[in-house]
Order: structure tokens, then sequence, then C-alpha cells
């Protein structure tokens, strides 16, 4: 068998959806920088036009426009990075098969995989911390390498289910975004372990459709706040929520009452198909509760995890559950949520 490697040169290129410049004090780490950057300098300017340079509709929402110019300029927020690596592969024999794909595919596509996965992950910290819609539609890469002569080649994933409708701005003010950058480092293991209700809550926010992503982030909800074959999970979840959000007696009342018509609006929709109760508004109190509980849960998983370091999600989880019902009884002690 032999053994084979080269240095591979790498860059990886990427608009930043509905987001603006505010977005540029943000630590994206593993060597990545944001930057502002005008549309005809943009590494890959031909595949986000159509045939008469005009930009095509699934970057419209994530223009920034310089009305000071005169041919009124426009501009959009990038990550990229430049980076190298060594790529390998072991061969039987001596002989080198020439194919279409790359030499070292395997190497290469795990390099990909694993910078997705990075960009990715921090797009859902992004969305966890704040309200908007900050997204990526696609991640270019651009490599190269010298092996049986020099070798150039351009490869990229697209996300296919962003949202790329919803106008809404993803905007940090400069203390935002430092608190981001602490809010990433510290709770970035905790993302680890949380990664399917994470996944399931920014699911739910590429929905353009609004009962489909009401009924995701009740499902977001259970994942953490039921046990698996939850009885009456509509009084159970209801409950939990709102001891989690809130201490005084009327405020708890009110979530609790506010959270059973939630869930009758889910159920209605997703059993009978009847989502007429589901607005906008209602989406968007519902996001909020959600994302506020996930915060409240990373929290609690960071201090289980910083007294016991081998906690798992089912054992924090579980902690977190027990947790919450005996805030519940002790206000049903009193009269209340019952």
């Amino acid at each position: 068998m032999s053994t084979y490697s080269t240095s591979v040169n790498v860059t990886v290129d990427g608009i930043l959806l509905t987001t603006n410049e505010s977005i540029a004090h943000v630590n994206i780490g593993n060597g990545y920088s944001i930057e502002k950057i005008k549309l005809q300098d943009f590494k890959y300017f031909t595949d986000i036009v159509d045939g008469k340079n005009k930009l095509i509709i699934d970057y419209y929402n994530s223009r920034l426009i310089d009305e000071l110019s005169d041919d009124e300029q426009i501009y959009f927020m990038c990550f990229k990075k430049t980076d190298n690596f060594i790529a390998q592969r072991n061969v039987e024999g001596n002989i080198i098969s020439i194919t279409t794909e790359p030499f070292f595919n395997n190497d290469i596509q795990k390099y990909m995989d694993d910078e997705f996965e990075h960009i990715n992950k921090t797009i859902s910290k992004l969305q966890v911390y704040n309200v908007g819609n900050i997204g990526i539609h696609k991640v270019y890469f651009n490599f190269k390498y010298s092996f049986v002569g020099n070798n150039t080649f351009t490869n990229s994933i697209l996300i296919k289910d962003a949202n790329t409708i919803n106008p809404q701005k993803y905007v940090l003010s400069e203390d935002e975004a430092k608190d981001y950058n602490n809010f990433s480092i510290k709770y970035d293991h905790c993302f680890n372990l949380t990664k399917n209700i994470i996944d399931e809550f920014c699911f739910g926010l590429k929905q353009i459709d609004v009962a489909t992503a009401f009924e995701q982030h009740t499902t977001c909800l259970e994942m953490f706040m039921l046990e698996k074959n939850n009885q009456n999970k509509k009084q159970c979840l209801s409950k939990r929520t709102a001891v989690a959000l809130y201490n005084t007696d009327t405020d708890v009342v009110s979530a609790y009452t506010r959270m059973k018509e939630f869930y009758k609006f889910r159920s209605e929709s997703l059993h009978d198909g009847d989502f007429s109760n589901i607005t906008k508004v209602e989406l968007e109190e519902l996001e909020n509760i959600t994302r506020l509980l996930i915060k409240q849960f990373l929290e609690y998983m960071h201090s289980c995890i910083a007294n016991n370091p081998s906690e798992t999600l089912a054992t924090v989880k579980a902690k977190w559950i027990n947790m919450l019902k005996a805030k519940v009884m002790s206000y049903q002690s009193h009269g209340l949520l019952q």
C-alpha cells in the first residue's frame, strides 16, 4: 500500500442572510472573518445573479444599499476564511487511477462537512441568542493543491430550506455583540448536547408557513419540557412553562392560560387542519417563549456540568423537569395551576 499526501489551500466564502453591519462585531471563530462586500466584488458574483446580472430573489432581503452613492451600490455581509490542511490517501499498489473526482476527495469532503457544521452551529447560536432572520443559503469552497500537476476546483453546500422570504433583519448593538461572543463560548458544549433541540427550534424559524412554524416550536418545547410518553401534555407543558418564565402569581397564571391556548391552537392545526387562530402575533410570542426557555435550559445545563462534567442531556433534563415539577407543586399547594 502506498500513502500519498499534499498540502491543500482552501478559501471558504458565503453571504450572511438578512443582517447588517452590526454582525461584524460577532466572533465566528475557527479562523473566519466577517466583511461588508460590494455585490460586484463578491467572489461568486455570477452565482447570485441572473443572465442580465440582476440579483436573484434569494438575496433581496439581505441587501445593504448605499443610498449616498449615485448608482445605489448593493453590499452584503459576508463570512470568509483562508486555510490550508494536509490531505492523505492510501492506495493499494503503485498505480494511481485518474477519475473525475479529486484524488484526495475523502479528506476534502470531510473538511467541507466540518466547516459547514461549524458555520451552521454558529448560525444556530445566533438564532437562539436573538430574534431576526439570520441564516446562510450557500457556502462556497475553493481548493488548490499540487499533485500530478496543479489542481483547482470549486465546490459548494446549498441550504435548500433557508428562509430567504422573512425580511426581519438580525441586528445587534455593540454590547449585545460582545455579550453574544461570551454566550457562544460559555454554552458551546451545551449546544453540542442539545443539538436535536436546537435544530428543531431553528427548523421552526425556517418555516414560511406560520402554522407549521408554530407546530415546530411547540414540538421543540416538548423535547426538553416533557418526559417521554408524558400524559396530559397540554397541562404539563403549560404549567412548567409558566413557572419557568415567571415568579409572581399573576404572571404565572396568565402564562399558564396563554400556553394552554397555544397548545390548543397547535392541536387544532396539526390534527384538524384548522390554523385560523394562529397569526404572526401568536407565532412571534411562541417563538420568544421558546427562545427564552432554551436559554434557561442552557444555563441550567451549564451549571449542572460545572458541578459534574459527566452530565448528559438525559440526566440534566431529568433534573430540570423535577425542578419544574417542584415549582408547579408549590403553586398548586396555594390553590393555583389546578
